[in-house]
């Protein structure tokens, strides 16, 4: 979750201790463990769920992790030292799942949740998070319009840049689900041959465009280019701008809003965001420890919602909103 300040993290406590105070005499015995990713963006999203969650009595341990290894780390000391349900907000996917399905202290009485990101199957009771599936398609169902695919006569290049876990999977099988009836019929060439996550997934999106640059696109145009991971739209830009020769721009579409984004998004160098707000995430995985304290059924999923924001959108959806501030000198600031 992206910083919004203290006065955020007031309200969400105070909102989420009320609707947590009814189970606070079966919590009392109860730990949660709460691993969480970077302390940078995720501090006010766990210290929002700790406060409410000790508010109503539980015992809550926290910790954040820059890297994967600390945080199959901390899961561990967690669940020795007694945590029964674990809130899992994965650096990495893959490897948290791992230490979730290997850990050597038995965890078959621990319920998992993964917060934001999904985790591999068998690994989480449950998913609070962004429909990743969507996600993809809203981004495919955008260039299907933007680029005209339904009606033209000649054909287009796209290339496809995904991050890493479930989420890139679902996100890039959300995309190709749109896209594939227009690549079957050569209005849409990928050119690299990247049709599957496996070959589009990267840690680093702005050296991928380099080389995509450098390389196959060197002396064609590339028309579009659509990013399913988080951040990857800004440094896509950013490369375009000191590398891309072509005389076209390319229509780039991305995952989630940023200030960066919406500074590229008010000069016309981003076209359109998947953007889906972080804040009921907390809401709803509180209320899945509730749930889960209770003794009832958890949902396998609980699937947010994503908005498209566009070049023709993005005041009224991210500025008007109060979400961000348009500086005078053209930059963005979160509220």
């Amino acid at each position: 979750m992206k910083q919004r300040g203290i006065a955020i993290l007031l309200a969400l406590s105070l909102a989420l201790s009320l609707a947590l105070t009814g189970c606070s005499q079966e919590s009392s015995m109860i730990m949660v463990g709460i691993a969480m990713a970077s302390e940078a963006s995720s501090s006010v999203a766990g210290e929002a769920m700790q406060s409410a969650l000790e508010e109503s009595g539980y015992t809550v341990e926290v910790a954040y992790a820059e890297n994967a290894d600390d945080q199959s780390s901390q899961i561990s000391a967690m669940v020795e030292d007694g945590a029964s349900i674990l809130i899992v907000d994965p650096v990495d996917p893959e490897a948290a799942s791992e230490t979730l399905t290997s850990i050597t202290v038995d965890v078959s009485d621990v319920a998992v949740i993964a917060y934001r990101d999904p985790l591999e199957d068998g690994a989480a009771n449950s998913y609070v998070g962004r429909d990743y599936y969507a996600m993809g398609q809203q981004e495919a169902e955008h260039l299907v319009d933007r680029l005209l695919l339904e009606t033209r006569d000649d054909s287009i290049t796209l290339e496809i840049v995904a991050g890493k876990g479930s989420s890139a999977e679902e996100a890039f099988e959300g995309a190709m689900d749109v896209l594939q009836p227009y690549i079957d019929a050569g209005t849409v060439e990928i050119l690299s041959g990247n049709t599957s996550v496996e070959d589009c997934q990267t840690d680093d999106a702005a050296a991928w465009a380099e080389e995509m640059f450098s390389g196959l696109y060197s002396d064609q145009e590339l028309r579009a280019i659509m990013c399913l991971g988080e951040g990857q739209a800004v440094e896509v830009v950013d490369t375009i701008l000191t590398s891309y020769t072509g005389t076209i721009y390319p229509v780039v579409t991305g995952s989630d809003c940023s200030a960066e984004a919406l500074e590229y998004m008010s000069s016309n160098l981003l076209d359109m965001v998947s953007y889906c707000d972080d804040d009921p995430v907390i809401e709803q995985t509180l209320a899945t420890v509730e749930t889960i304290v209770a003794g009832a059924t958890v949902d396998e999923e609980y699937l947010l919602d994503n908005t498209a924001v566009t070049t023709d959108t993005y005041l009224e959806l991210m500025v008007e909103s109060g979400l961000y501030t348009a500086n005078d000198d053209g930059t963005f600031t979160e509220n």
